[in-house]
């Protein structure tokens, strides 16, 4: 990257079957400078985007309209996306799909969001290019 250009911005996939929920995580992560795919209310809608399209990381509910997003969980780990589940359940009783995502605890604030965001975004892992 040259200096003085900015790096593209990131590409967040945003599953959530709450409209209003999702519209505000929509906001707030385009506000803190990121693409937003979605919000997706649906397990299979994000997954139908992702046939054609990998975004830098993803932000779920664990329930989406038409259920358990387990599918979704495990493509975005096959496919070596980061993932946060937004969720009002407790970590300790999620499923195995789960286990080692990032948790953000519904209701969060902003800066957590944006701060959960950056920290998947700076996984070693993290897919690049």
């Amino acid at each position: 990257m040259a200096a003085g250009y900015p790096s593209p911005p990131s590409q967040v996939l945003v599953a959530e079957n709450d409209a209003l929920i999702g519209l505000n995580l929509q906001d707030e992560l385009e506000l803190g400078g990121y693409n937003v795919a979605g919000p997706f209310p649906t397990c299979s809608a994000s997954l139908h985007w992702l046939k054609e399209n990998t975004p830098d990381a993803a932000v779920l509910d664990i329930h989406l309209s038409d259920g358990a997003c387990v599918e979704l969980a495990n493509e975005l780990t096959r496919l070596e996306v980061p993932f946060a589940v937004y969720s009002g359940e407790l970590e300790a009783d999620a499923l195995p799909a789960f286990k080692d995502a990032k948790w953000i605890n519904k209701p969060a604030n902003k800066d957590t969001l944006l701060h959960a965001v950056a920290e998947l975004l700076a996984l070693p892992e993290r897919r690049h290019g």
